[in-house]
């Protein structure tokens, strides 16, 4: 019946198949519930009937209404052990094994799909996970290097002969000899005046004495 369906399709078929079943079995009964209402009701008016004819002494309808009452009785049995019938067929599984094999089939390749889906995903998680790993040792690398790259080696190579290059470098602190010789390399004399600059002590004003009944005199700190 199912061919070759996914296993979503073959379950959704499964389960069409058999609610249609279960509805043409309800149907039934409902239809012959409504026959068995009728014929019990044919077969009470024709028992008013008889017993009418048995009043009257009417032996002809009298076998006559007895016929059909005979034959409604049967007519009803015949309805009713039917309806019981569909009755019992609505309790029971209703379906075909060779369906479920077949769903089973489908679940099984599905299953093994899935696994090698997950075996798939799991070596490629691993994987990253390795470049993740040597990502961050090259990183970790380039983060030496750069460090290492920062550094002012050949500033720090002349400190031996900074007095040589430029004897006012005494004048700076000794955190600042670095960098001046860095300028110095570079040929940035505009920057090694402005470090001079900044460490220069200012001249201090001159100072004016007076003294008593005499002219005043400039004396120079």
């Amino acid at each position: 019946m199912f061919g070759k369906m996914g296993l979503t399709e073959l379950v959704e078929a499964f389960q069409k198949k058999n609610s249609e079943r279960r509805s043409k079995i309800k149907n039934r009964i409902a239809g012959l519930e409504a026959e068995a209402a009728q014929v019990t009701a044919k077969i009470e008016a024709t028992t008013k009937q008889l017993v009418d004819c048995e009043l009257a002494g009417d032996d002809a309808g009298q076998a006559k209404c007895q016929k059909q009452i005979r034959e409604l009785q049967l007519e009803l049995d015949r309805v009713q052990g039917l309806a019981q019938a569909y009755r019992a067929e609505l309790q029971k599984v209703g379906y075909d094994k060779k369906d479920l094999e077949a769903i089973r089939t489908a679940a099984q390749r599905e299953r093994e799909t899935r696994f090698r889906k997950f075996e798939e995903l799991r070596a490629e998680r691993e994987n990253v996970r390795q470049q993740i790993k040597q990502l961050e040792s090259k990183l970790e690398q380039l983060d030496r290097e750069i460090d290492a790259a920062k550094t002012k080696k050949e500033a720090r190579a002349l400190m031996a002969i900074a007095t040589f290059i430029d004897p006012r470098i005494e004048k700076l602190p000794s955190y600042e000899h670095e960098q001046f010789l860095d300028y110095w390399i570079a040929g940035q004399d505009e920057a090694m005046e402005q470090a001079l600059a900044r460490y220069a002590k200012p001249e201090e004003p001159e100072r004016r004495i007076t003294y008593l009944n005499q002219p005043e005199k400039i004396v120079h700190a």
